[in-house]
């Protein structure tokens, strides 16, 4: 078979079961580095990260996508219940494409074989587990999990797992080896057909003969040595490319509570010698593509959510960041898909570069079991636990909005976003909070009369938005960033929001939260992207991205940044200037992101805002306000009359004349409060309603016309500053 997908699916079921994550500190866009090692291969010492150089992609013109067709189900066949017990198989399926067979375990006892075009049984096996296949050599392999119970008197009865190899041809048992009489953990097998041999993962990695299961030895490095200090490595998956010659190896590091602290090897299956490691941790599986030496590797933990692209000598080619599940390559279509089910099965569908294409959602599908791609027939196979078997047509559907039964609720609006001729259109975007929790993210609804009646944005790929922009003609939107697992990168449309493309080509995370736009954009087309994790450019109105991680390395002292806060200055066009806030402190570029410095004493900003001049630069954090009159080369604290013993702030507008900031608590409505731009005590705004999100009226001149938004966005209107306020009329 040309592609073997070998999944930790223990790993990715116990990632579906964790509890949502709390906004963790994440290590920003930094990839790691694969380089050749000359230590024994039997400890494989860390390697640290380094960046990898990103050149500009070459400027696309702005034109429409092509149309993408996504899997739809095509039909259900009811194969019988599913049971492992607490022993779940990590790879209950394999397809035989030489014979035209599918294989499917269903229990340690019971194994399926269905004709792969059809789907009608033709055989059965009474043994079940992780399946892999030798079509060359007609041999078929099932690791059946082992067992472990206790006595009445306490004692504990081991049923070690055991390998069996059958004969394709006839379904008969060959042989059946029990590598360890103590080891419960189920056998995994990699097949290299070149040379007919078999690499077994069961607490490391043993070589036998692909043909008997004669044991011909073991790989170093895979096996833990006794009473050694950790990290400690076990092999516990692997993947072969046995074109290439190449084994990729996941390899825990033996450190309890490491968060699956999986890391990789490649051998040289020639001297069976490590030549490339890669440190960064989280490794949940394997996708491999034989046709092109390609492996894919999925990263998945409470901090690192992530998609590695290696090439046959182990170099990593792409790191997608924001996004994870596990992975499955469609070779008749060129793409990847990353099948993801915490809170409902959806399949991302990327191409072979990691560009994010699309989504599409499956909720008839719970719980799945397993996950096959079957190029031959086009088709997406996925087995439920329940036994229900879902058969996926690979292209069969265009790429659609959200598919909602029922509108999302909207509760406290988070930020409001005026159109550039809101005064005549009465066009406005806002963010609705999804909970009476959440902030800082939401569902996009529209209005077009002035906020008198509100429509949901339904042509995005999620619900869950962290920024809206309008630039020129376009308007783009942040889907389902704020460093989940399900980001959906950057979405942009022509119509004022009634359809949607996806416009994340080369962006290298897709949990995207902040958007920045150039004034100039109707010329230069530039805009920038900030994920927790780092910062974005394009230059081609959103066509294509770049990374700006190499540019700014020299300033990463500290890895553990979390990004928070962009902005561009007003005067872009003529000095080139923008801002990146992050946890630890300020940087500020001169030339849109070539060159940066870390701004000596700048503020580890949470929002920026510049003046409608450029000169004056606001900030805030949870430390209070920062001002600057210099365009962001030195910083004073200015918090005078801002009360911050219970309260945060949550964001910062500024005009020609005055600076507006949002005070909130944290499960309390806001307050805001106005500073005059050559004062240095700020004071309440006299508006009775309670506000959640704040914005600057464009307009033609200078001047200091604000809105206000309610939790349920009532709009309130000032033209004077902020002095005086009325209702906005519908």
């Amino acid at each position: 078979m040309k592609c073997h997908f070998l999944l930790l699916l223990v790993v990715v079921l116990a990632a579906c079961n964790a509890p949502k994550p709390v906004m963790p500190s994440i290590t920003p866009v930094v990839s790691p580095s694969l380089v050749p090692s000359s230590a024994p291969v039997d400890r494989p010492p860390p390697i640290p990260s380094a960046l990898a150089p990103t050149a500009e992609p070459t400027r696309a013109p702005d034109q429409a996508a092509p149309e993408v067709l996504l899997p739809v189900i095509e039909k259900t066949i009811d194969l019988g219940q599913v049971d492992f017990g607490n022993s779940l198989s990590s790879r209950p399926a394999v397809l035989d494409d030489q014979a035209d067979r599918l294989y499917l375990s269903l229990s340690p006892s019971r194994t399926i074989v269905l004709h792969a075009e059809t789907l009608t049984p033709i055989g059965e096996i009474p043994f079940g587990g992780a399946l892999s296949i030798n079509s060359s050599a007609q041999r078929l392999y099932i690791g059946v999990p082992g067992n472990s119970a206790y006595n009445p008197d306490g004692t504990s009865v081991i049923t070690p797992a055991e390998l069996k190899l059958f004969d394709t041809s006839n379904l008969a048992l060959l042989r059946s080896v029990i590598f360890s009489d103590t080891s419960t953990v189920t056998p995994l097998v990699a097949v290299d057909p070149v040379n007919n041999k078999a690499y077994v993962t069961q607490d490391g990695i043993t070589l036998v003969d692909a043909t008997t299961l004669e044991v011909q030895g073991t790989l170093s490095g895979t096996f833990p040595l006794p009473d050694s200090p950790v990290p400690n490595y076990t092999a516990v998956d692997a993947a072969i490319l046995p074109q290439q010659q190449r084994l990729f190896v996941s390899l825990n590091n033996g450190i309890p509570g490491a968060n699956n602290g999986n890391v990789v090897a490649v051998y040289d299956l020639v001297t069976d010698q490590v030549i490339a490691r890669d440190s960064a941790p989280s490794v949940s599986g394997f996708a491999v593509d034989e046709t092109t030496g390609v492996v894919f590797s999925p990263r998945s933990n409470m901090s690192t959510n992530a998609i590695v692209k290696y090439d046959a000598q182990g170099q990593v080619l792409k790191r997608l960041e924001g996004t994870s599940g596990a992975v499955l390559v469609d070779l008749r279509h060129d793409r990847v898909y990353l099948f993801q089910w915490r809170d409902q099965t959806s399949l991302k569908v990327l191409d072979r570069d990691l560009n994010f294409l699309g989504v599409v959602r499956f909720p008839e599908i719970t719980m799945p079991q397993l996950l096959l791609t079957d190029p031959k027939h086009d088709r997406v196979l996925v087995l439920q636990n329940g036994g229900r078997l879902f058969v996926l047509t690979g292209q069969g559907e265009p790429l659609g909005p959200l598919d909602t039964a029922t509108l999302p609720k909207r509760y406290a609006v988070q930020s409001i976003l005026p159109s550039a001729h809101v005064e005549t259109e009465r066009s406005l975007l806002a963010i609705f909070a999804p909970d009476e929790y959440t902030t800082a993210q939401g569902s996009a609804f529209r209005s077009d009369n002035g906020g008198a009646t509100w429509q949901f944005v339904s042509g995005l790929p999620a619900d869950t938005v962290t920024d809206l922009k309008f630039a020129d003609q376009m308007t783009f939107a942040a889907v389902g960033g704020n460093g989940t697992t399900d980001g959906y990168g950057i979405w942009r449309s022509s119509d004022g929001g009634q359809t949607w493309q996806p416009a994340s080509h080369e962006l290298t995370d897709l949990g995207v939260m902040h958007l920045a736009v150039s004034p100039d954009f109707a010329r230069d087309g530039t805009l920038y992207a900030l994920s927790k994790r780092g910062a974005f450019r394009s230059m081609d109105r959103g066509a294509t991205w770049t990374s700006l991680a190499v540019r700014y390395a020299p300033l990463l002292k500290d890895l553990t940044v979390s990004f928070s806060a962009v902005a561009v200055s007003p005067n872009f066009a003529g000095d080139n200037t923008l801002l990146i806030g992050h946890s630890s402190s300020l940087w500020r570029s001169t030339d849109r992101g070539e060159t940066w410095i870390n701004v000596d004493g700048g503020p580890a900003a949470t929002r920026l805002a510049y003046a409608p001049t450029g000169s004056i630069v606001f900030a805030i954090n949870y430390e209070g306000a920062h001002r600057s009159t210099d365009g962001g080369l030195t910083w004073s604290n200015i918090s005078t009359g801002l009360d911050l013993s219970n309260n945060t702030l949550e964001d910062v507008q500024v005009s020609d004349r005055e600076a507006l900031v949002l005070l909130r608590n944290f499960d309390q409505l806001g307050t805001l409060y106005r500073l005059p731009l050559n004062e240095t005590t700020w004071q309440q705004v006299p508006l009775e309603a309670d506000v959640t999100a704040l914005a600057r009226l464009p307009d033609q001149a200078m001047g200091s016309h604000w809105l206000a938004a309610s939790p349920a966005a009532s709009l309130s209107v000032s033209h004077d500053g902020g002095l005086t306020w009325q209702p906005w009329e519908k």
